[in-house]
């Protein structure tokens, strides 16, 4: 539009002609010459940061994916907003809201990243602070107890999902006759796959938790062509929609604590698993007290780079199945749409890829196994939104781009008042599932002791309600006792009793009734 102006055309031409070979309209092309005009580094004049400055932001999180370490969405906002005070002096700004529309700007280039980090709903601003405690806490808590690092199990529950990619294949759907007193679930291609792997690349055993449905009856036995693969227990257990309950995590805890006594009579099970609420109800803290299970939930939202499970195990055992499945699906024609038929032996088959090299990589990668504090923070600072640090050489690319910018910055301060402190959030507590028992029993019979309580001082108030209303009636009864006038007291002889006068006795009388009765009869006779 420039060269156009530059070679005679107005300003409404030169838009006109520009216009017709883009999606936008003349008005919107003129406003922004006139902008660019105005603000010559600038797309727009409200824009916070030059074109310069915005491509050297792009291309430092483009050089951070190639690099296999991407920023996160909290850790750039808050990295940009540094910068922006870096250049301009402390403000209340922060790039919370500029942040989509750079993104949106950019698309075209960080659309192409080689990896993408953990996404915004899964973080917070103390996710951080969570697991410097936590590993603090559990180094500690190992100490304590005594526990060895090599005899750590963890456990995991990974979703599986099978589906027939051939968009030119015919789904047979056969109808199902109900049973009597049958309980039936949703009719779905999703189940659960759970295994408890030790440190030292032991696997204990392994769950699959399938759907309820008439076709998971008709199960072939697993260990009659897929057992001599593997020599892993195997668990099948059934829920309304495949996924783990509390009702399949209690006899599962079971089973864990008679498999671990029969391999390791001498060792007490110690298991480090997500911070569910399935794995935090008082039942199933009370059941593994009672088995000798103890264990250290992980902070919340960090499995995904702490969890062993989580770092290639189930990726690795994902992969298998869909080629397996895939496999299968290729060469068979009997499969009418049972989950039982086709995921149970896929799924067994599929566990041999959990070598125990690979299951002692996962460990030593996350830093579980060899302990290692300082690999745990540095994939907490890669993956989660981790406090700046000056003095750290990674964030040597701050003072870079301040430097940068200030040579192209068109602007002065935009004022010196002091950045608000963001909004305190509650840091995630580390525990133990013993130390969570000891404290739900805890607050479980203050619970019982207030109730009582409660209930001794409604009975108590009953009672003095009731004391209260007997006082009263009592006291109506004497008010109206008073009211009634007296009649006077006559003696036998027919005087009338004084008060206080001696009532006479019976011989007396007696004796003025007979001479009464004498002289009554000596008149009769004459």
């Amino acid at each position: 539009m420039t060269n156009l102006i530059n070679n005679g055309f107005s300003v409404n031409s030169a838009a006109e002609e520009v216009s017709t070979n883009l999606s936008t309209t003349k008005e919107t092309i003129r406003g922004i010459y006139y902008r660019m005009i105005e603000h010559p580094n600038r797309t727009h004049g409200n824009s916070v940061f030059s074109d310069e400055e915005e491509n050297a932001l792009t291309a430092l999180l483009e050089a951070r994916s190639l690099c296999r370490q991407p920023m996160s969405r909290m850790a750039f906002i808050d990295f940009a907003t540094t910068v922006f005070h870096e250049i301009n002096g402390p403000s209340e700004w922060t790039a919370e809201k500029w942040y989509d529309g750079f993104i949106s700007r950019h698309s075209d280039r960080l659309c192409r990243r080689a990896t993408k980090a953990i996404s915004k709903a899964r973080i917070s601003p103390v996710t951080y602070e969570s697991v410097c405690l936590w590993v603090e806490a559990y180094g500690k808590y190992m100490k304590d107890k005594g526990y060895k690092f090599q005899n750590v199990m963890n456990v995991d529950e990974m979703r599986i999902k099978l589906q027939n990619d051939n968009s030119q294949s015919t789904v047979l759907e056969s109808t199902l006759v109900a049973r009597p007193g049958e309980v039936k679930g949703d009719r779905s291609k999703h189940a659960s796959f759970l295994s408890f792997v030790v440190a030292t690349g032991e696997q204990v055993m392994d769950v699959l938790i399938l759907p309820l449905e008439f076709g998971n009856l008709q199960l072939e036995d697993p260990d009659a062509q897929y057992g001599f693969n593997n020599k892993t227990p195997v668990i099948l257990l059934f829920s309304d929609t495949g996924f783990l309950t509390e009702t399949q995590w209690i006899p599962i805890l079971t089973e864990l604590a008679q498999r671990w006594k029969i391999l390791h009579p001498r060792i007490k099970p110690f298991l480090l698993l997500d911070n569910l609420g399935t794995h935090k109800t008082f039942d199933v803290l009370h059941h593994c007290y009672n088995c000798g299970i103890d264990g250290f939930p992980f902070p919340a939202n960090t499995t995904h780079f702490l969890q062993p499970l989580d770092d290639v195990l189930f990726a690795n055992l994902k992969n298998t199945i869909v080629r397996l499945y895939r496999a299968k699906k290729s060469f068979s024609l009997d499969l009418l749409g049972s989950l039982g038929k086709e995921l149970v032996p896929v799924a067994l088959e599929a566990r041999n890829c959990l070598t125990p090299a690979l299951i002692q990589s996962a460990f030593c990668r996350t830093g579980i196994y060899p302990f290692d504090k300082e690999k745990i923070w540095e994939k907490a600072k890669l993956n989660v939104a981790a406090p700046l640090d000056e003095t750290d050489p990674q964030n040597a690319a701050i003072n870079l781009l301040v430097r940068l910018f200030r040579s192209s910055a068109t602007s002065g301060p935009v004022g010196m008042a002091a950045v608000k402190p963001k909004k305190f959030l509650k840091l995630d507590q580390p525990y133990s599932l013993n130390q969570l028992f000891t404290a739900q029993q805890k607050e479980l019979e203050e619970k019982e002791a207030a109730a009582a309580e409660k209930v001794t001082a409604k009975a108590l108030k009953l009672e003095a309600q009731e004391a209260k209303k007997r006082a009263k009636a009592e006291e109506k009864d004497g008010k109206q006792c008073q009211a009634i006038p007296t009649t006077p007291v006559v003696h036998p002889c027919g005087s009338p009793a004084a008060t206080g006068s001696p009532v006479c006795d019976v011989e007396t009388t007696e004796s003025v009734l007979d001479v009464r009765k004498t002289v009554r009869n000596s008149l009769m006779t004459m």
